[in-house]
């Protein structure tokens, strides 16, 4: 990436937080009027004109003025943008959040669709949220529950409190009290560890004392998908790139609906842990192309459990947006992890 002069990052500035603004080109004249003092319009013209050359900018008609392009504002994400401080009304809207529906009670997905609704809420853009999947819940309590002779709840109660249920579905019919000496099993040895770790455990067991490892156990400990809450879809109605481009428009509610395209996203997100920034049309990316997502992984100390994101336009506020993502995952990890009390 090139290195600028501070007056062309003034200048990009300008025309980015502008475009983020208003959704139109910025003519130099904006430019000159409003940010840069003592920069003539035809001095301003030049800049712009070498930031096109260098890729930041385009020009969407001959006489319109410039948009960023994404380079320009990966550029500004990475480079130039200050973070917004986020005020103390919103940290009490989203902190307030947490105490709706049955939270204390230790329902997940109470948890999980709020804080979907929370980041949809605030960004006015797409809320999303990657449950913790099974794999990294520390395990307090696991139970198994016989639905009908081919499906079993698993009921898995993790050490702060939260309480996940999960289908499966098996080939043999197996009575409710085996399936309580499965439990029995488990939890005896379970002792605050990880799902991950109970299986490895478990195996280490079978293979030191013989002990029963059938289909049925192998299913349970291998479950590891995680559920994915969306809100706000509608905002995206409003966004005037998107009210233009019906087609484009179609093809993200089409990744929304799938949800597995943005479930990669999270899920890389949490492989890097902390902030993460896509830009949809960067080459890497080009599955959520027209779209940005911002994320931030949730949990405690080194166990990551899972991520929350805002997507929306590339035109997006990134310094306001950024600061809402990182606070509600902070609160969120505090959430999940804090014991409950017996």
């Amino acid at each position: 990436m090139e290195i600028l002069s501070e007056r062309n990052k003034a200048v990009l500035q300008s025309i980015i937080t502008n475009y983020i603004r208003e959704a139109l080109p910025v003519s130099s004249g904006v430019v000159a009027a409003k940010h840069a003092a003592g920069l003539s319009s035809a001095t301003i013209r030049n800049i712009m004109a070498e930031l096109e050359d260098l890729g930041y900018l385009k020009q969407p008609h001959t006489s319109a003025g410039r948009i960023p392009t994404d380079k320009g504002f990966r550029f500004y994400i990475d480079s130039i943008m200050k973070l917004k401080e986020l005020p103390f009304l919103e940290k009490e809207k989203i902190r307030s959040s947490y105490h709706i529906g049955d939270i204390a009670g230790g329902d997940m997905e109470s948890v999980m669709k709020e804080t979907s609704s929370i980041l949809s809420a605030l960004s006015m853009c797409i809320g999303v949220v990657l449950a913790p999947r099974f794999d990294n819940i520390i395990v307090k309590h696991i139970e198994f529950i016989k639905t009908n002779s081919r499906q079993i709840m698993v009921v898995l109660v993790s050490e702060a409190g939260i309480v996940q249920t999960k289908i499966i579905h098996i080939d043999d019919d197996i009575t409710q009290p085996v399936l309580a000496r499965l439990s029995e099993y488990l939890n005896n040895i379970a002792n605050g560890i990880t799902l991950r770790e109970l299986r490895a455990r478990v195996i280490k067991e079978m293979r030191k004392e013989k002990r029963l490892y059938d289909k049925l156990m192998k299913k349970v400990l291998l479950i590891s998908d995680a559920d994915i809450y969306v809100d706000g879809r509608a905002n995206i109605l409003s966004q005037p790139e998107f009210i233009k481009d019906m087609e484009r428009m179609k093809d993200i509610f089409e990744a929304f609906e799938k949800k597995s395209v943005i479930v990669k996203f999270l899920d890389r997100a949490i492989e890097t842990k902390g902030m993460q920034i896509f830009i949809g049309s960067e080459d890497e990316y080009n599955e959520i192309k027209g779209l940005s997502l911002v994320t931030a992984t949730y949990g405690k100390d080194v166990c990551t459990m899972g991520t929350i994101g805002v997507a929306g336009p590339i035109r997006m506020d990134y310094s306001r947006i950024i600061p809402i993502v990182d606070y509600t995952a902070k609160l969120l990890s505090s959430v999940l992890t804090e014991k409950k009390g017996n």
